[in-house]
């Protein structure tokens, strides 16, 4: 589209002038020539002040989009600020790119139930003498991430490496194991102990109808007079309701003081709360038992699971298989806060 100058309007307003001296027709010519010049001007003008308002909407839609997109993650298990943060430049700059919007500047913060998303933009002028503008757009978007569905295991383990694959035994049936190697976000003490009961010879048999092999001791034994007891954390996202936590427990010992394994919870953001404790104890078992107990959350939240061996430290300690935490009670029927 051809641009028009100031100036350009003015030689022609100027040149009419001349004409009304030489013309006695003049007066028309300059009417024509400034009608012209407005008629031109406000056709620009028009222009610029539509792709504005155009560029302007799709600045906002963008915000918008992208703000909701951050909060609102399906279930991306982001815990840190920091990480929410990431997660919501990571959406906004996607979705600039994808829709080819020109960005100026940018602002996004991101908390733990709060993001707010600020950005300009700007329109190059189609009339010179407008020049070209700014845009701004803003959004602040607030709310928990969409809850899980009745019965949804929020947290399994086979303890196997996160991609599936399975941990090499490093001693033919049994292995130490930092908690990052299957999965979990950390721990304490000497390891996790996990032992392939795959082979029923060695160790017994699993629990009837388990399809993981794998079981678990937190009283380690690594084989350099090192051995203690040790913990496995893992960070979980539970919304309001009821969870059920389960496991098939083992007691390996005659003495109950060694196979003591303790569970907690605690809330860990927005802030830190205690929960619950459930400590399992039993002398040497004659078979696999369930053990489960109910968990009853009344606030989104982001919480710790911790399980950990807290018998004696004599490397012996109780087992377990088929970690589980599943969402079993809605808090009513619309899923509101």
């Amino acid at each position: 589209m051809t641009r028009v100058t100031m100036r350009d309007f003015l030689r022609k307003a100027v040149d009419g002038l001349r004409v009304l001296r030489r013309d006695e027709r003049g007066s028309f010519a300059v009417i024509a020539v400034l009608v012209c010049g407005m008629i031109i001007m406000l056709m620009y003008g028009t222009s610029q002040i539509m792709s504005v308002i155009s560029k302007r909407e799709e600045l906002k839609n963008l915000v918008q989009t992208a703000c909701a997109r951050a909060i609102r993650p399906t279930r991306m298990q982001i815990y840190e600020d920091a990480d929410r943060q990431a997660y919501a430049v990571k959406a906004f700059d996607s979705l600039a790119a994808d829709r080819k919007i020109a960005i100026a500047s940018r602002t996004i913060t991101a908390g733990f139930l709060t993001t707010t998303v600020t950005a300009t933009s700007t329109v190059p002028a189609i009339v010179a003498g407008f020049g070209a503008k700014t845009i701004s757009a803003s959004d602040t978007c607030k709310g928990v991430p969409p809850y899980p569905a009745l019965a949804d295991i929020i947290l399994s383990s086979s303890f196997t490496r996160p991609d599936g694959t399975t941990l090499p035994m490093k001693n033919g049936t049994w292995g130490i194991y930092d908690a990052k190697d299957f999965g979990w976000d950390g721990g304490d003490g000497y390891g996790v102990e996990i032992q392939d009961w795959s082979k029923p010879a060695t160790f017994g048999n699993l629990p009837a109808g388990s399809t993981n092999p794998y079981v678990v001791e937190l009283d380690s034994d690594n084989g350099s007079h090192t051995s203690g007891n040790s913990s496995m954390w893992k960070l979980v996202e539970l919304h309001k309701g009821t969870y059920e936590f389960s496991f098939w427990y083992y007691g390996r010992q005659d003495n109950v003081l060694t196979n003591r394994i303790s569970v907690y919870l605690e809330g860990k953001l927005p802030i830190s709360l205690p929960l619950l404790k459930l400590t399992v104890a039993e002398p040497k078992s004659s078979g696999w038992l369930k053990k489960s107990f109910q968990i009853d959350v009344d606030e989104y939240r982001i919480y710790k699971l911790i399980v950990k061996a807290e018998g004696i430290d004599d490397s012996y300690g109780g087992n377990f298989n088929d970690l589980q935490l599943k969402y079993v009670k809605r808090p009513n029927s619309t899923y509101n806060d």
